[in-house]
């Protein structure tokens, strides 16, 4: 006989689902950042510190994969900072 449940008592509990989902969302976020860092890089040699700090600051997955988009197009850093800051 399991104790509390067993393993499934634990996976459906809501506090555990609420971290799990908190984790991925983290995640996503995390690659996001990392991938905009790398197109940037790639276009524009060097990111400005101060810039990725401001981009590791944004949580929005929506505001996020905007930004992917637009580093992708944008003329140069200062219209990708104007971007981030809008």
């Amino acid at each position: 006989m399991p104790i509390l449940g067993g393993g499934r008592l634990v996976i459906e509990s809501p506090l555990i689902q609420e971290l799990m989902d908190q984790t991925r969302r983290e995640a996503r976020c995390e690659t996001l950042h990392t991938a905009i860092l790398e197109v940037l890089e790639g276009r524009f040699r060097a990111v400005p510190s101060d810039l990725a700090a401001l981009l590791r600051a944004v949580t929005d997955e929506t505001k996020l994969r905007d930004l992917l988009r637009h580093s992708i197009v944008c003329p140069n850093l200062e219209s990708f900072r104007a971007q981030l800051l809008s």
